[in-house]
């Protein structure tokens, strides 16, 4: 049972690296922040691929402890071992490892690490002593609350050796699931509406046009920002004497500001040189640098995905005779032995396929997001537990997933798939909605390799954090206390305010929030405060279409004029300010 178990986690080791090589850098990213990252992102992508495994083995053992109960005559069959089945102890162990590595990663690790990549000190322990002072506020106020709610525990005479890290776990918990909640209810409309969308090539492109003014601005924000603090670092270089003993620390920050620092031609601004400063400068140079080459890697990437579109659109008005696409730039032609074959299906797909295919992914989404929000905001009509055994103590079990999941006749296959579907669904409109809604603005995943060291700490934090808590929902939300991960978390009940009943009617406001994302109550706000947001109106036109549309056109001239070779986002400033 166990060689299913490795297999499977083999298999999502190698995802987890082909994932994680797209965003980041083997040779720019340090090699701690690769360690910790790749094992923060392969567990959290194991404990969503073992949740149906642990369903499928409670199951099966409920079925059979509940027949011990019962006369031969009316035993029911519970079918084959699953061939993937680990028995609770095991199980049990494996959460053990997989929760408690990744909730100390999660609230020590992680925090201080990304605070050290953002620092401006200058040397290991100058960076990790402003990291740690960075985080002490949040881990003063954590460390409040932990305390106010185990004098809660001592006070109800509900004390004992366990209640300590069952504070721990439901002051985790309940925050993740008040964010998982928050996103969840905006990624169950936005993808389904977004493939949808996606359907409807012309709208696509007016939004990609209104899109590249919003990151264009952005990024000239970002560029007069870095240009600012390269100025001002040109300017302590050169009044900074070599035998200075602030030159070392000056040689750093200008050894930080390449490559771009070489083009600087004028040096402005004044301010004491004292070691304080010079480390703020040095902060300032990376946040700014690194916003900068942020800007610059989101506007070069929402071009390219405009230009393939207009070639698209152009090839479907116009068939080319050769049935291929005609890609404007050479970075999209194909080469090798099979390229005729696949030309020729690329052609098939983006002309015949593409847009149905858009349609019947946003069809599957949209029936997998309403079940699963009426399965969210009806699970607390019924209490007690519904597996094979379960205890019922009232109520009527409204939760379709939880009536799926718990068919009798379903079999292992089955019921491991529908766990897996639905997780693996949930995690995707969470995380979506985290790095797309742009709640924390600093941190993006680039791809191609160009994300920095902080982001990729960020998804890796968050991937913690989050993940074990919508298990847990979801756990809720199809009335499964056997399992071992429930085991896990504890009794709940015993916990006051962040208890059985945060986790069982917080769901509720999922349904608030899906009603202000299905109707759009962030643009209309918007709106109202006169904020420019793109609506989805085939007959909606805004001047700064044009204006995109314009930006577009100068850049395929560009790239045509210099032959799609320095298009990178990371040659460096051009602006003349310099």
């Amino acid at each position: 049972m166990f060689l299913i178990v490795i297999m499977e986690a083999l298999i999502v080791a190698i995802i987890t690296v082909l994932v994680y090589q797209r965003f980041a850098s083997w040779t720019a990213v340090p090699w701690y922040v690769h360690l910790f990252v790749v094992y923060g992102w392969f567990s959290a992508f194991v404990i969503v691929c073992l949740t149906p495994i642990d369903v499928a083995s409670a199951w099966y053992d409920d079925c059979n402890k509940h027949n011990i109960n019962r006369t031969r005559g009316s035993m029911e069959s519970c079918g084959n071992q699953p061939a993937s089945y680990l028995a609770e102890e095991p199980t049990l162990a494996i959460w053990r490892i997989l929760y408690w590595s990744m909730y100390i990663l999660c609230w020590t690790v992680y925090p201080v690490l990304q605070s050290y990549s953002l620092a401006g000190g200058f040397t290991v322990f100058a960076k990790f002593k402003a990291a740690i002072i960075e985080n002490v506020i949040i881990y003063g106020v954590m460390g409040t609350v932990f305390l106010i709610l185990l004098i809660w525990l001592v006070a109800k005479a509900d004390f004992d050796q366990n209640s300590l890290m069952l504070i721990a776990i439901a002051f985790a918990n309940s925050w993740g699931l008040l964010l998982v909640i928050s996103l969840m209810g905006h990624g169950i409309v936005e993808i389904p509406r977004r493939l949808w969308r996606e359907s409807n090539r012309y709208t696509m492109m007016k939004y990609y046009y209104f899109q590249i003014v919003s990151y264009y601005d952005e990024l000239q924000s970002s560029e007069e920002k870095f240009e600012k603090t390269l100025k001002f670092v040109k300017k302590i270089d050169e009044t900074v004497r070599d035998n200075d003993p602030w030159r070392p620390y000056v040689d750093q920050i200008v050894e930080t500001s390449m490559p771009e620092y070489a083009l600087v031609r004028y040096a402005e601004g004044s301010k004491d040189i004292t070691y304080k400063n010079l480390v703020k400068l040095s902060a300032r140079v990376v946040r700014t640098k690194y916003l900068y080459h942020r800007s610059k890697c989101l506007y070069e990437n929402l071009l390219d995905r405009a230009l393939a579109l207009e070639d698209t659109i152009e090839e479907v008005r116009n068939p080319s005779p050769d049935k291929v696409m005609h890609w404007s730039f050479a970075s999209k032609q194909r080469t090798g032995r099979f390229r005729n074959f696949l030309n020729r299906i690329e052609w098939i797909w983006k002309i015949w396929l593409e847009v149905s295919a858009y349609r019947f992914a946003a069809l599957i989404c949209a029936g997998l997001s309403i079940t699963l929000l009426w399965s969210e905001v009806t699970f607390s009509s019924k209490d007690g537990d519904t597996t094979n055994g379960g205890t019922e103590t009232g109520g009527i079990d409204l939760s379709i997933w939880s009536q799926l999941i718990h068919a009798k006749h379903l079999s292992d296959l089955f019921r491991q798939f529908f766990v897996f579907v639905a997780v693996a669904y949930l995690s995707a409109c969470v995380y979506w909605s985290l790095f797309n809604f742009r709640i924390f603005d600093l941190y993006a995943l680039l791809p191609h390799g160009q994300t920095d060291a902080s982001s990729l700490l960020f998804a890796a934090l968050y991937l913690g954090r989050l993940t074990a808590p919508l298990v847990y929902n979801f756990l809720n939300m199809i009335h499964n206390s056997r399992t071992a991960f429930y085991v896990l978390m504890g009794d709940m009940s015993k916990v006051p305010v962040l208890g059985a009943s945060f986790n069982t009617y917080l769901p509720l406001a999922l349904g608030i929030i899906v009603l202000a994302t299905a109707f759009n109550l962030y643009s209309r706000i918007a709106t109202v405060l006169h904020l420019r947001r793109f609506h989805f109106d085939t007959n909606w036109n805004d001047a700064q279409i044009d204006e995109g549309a314009d930006l577009l056109r100068r850049e395929r001239v560009e790239r045509e004029k210099k032959g799609d070779i320095d298009s990178s986002p990371l040659q460096g400033l051009t602006s003349d300010r310099l």
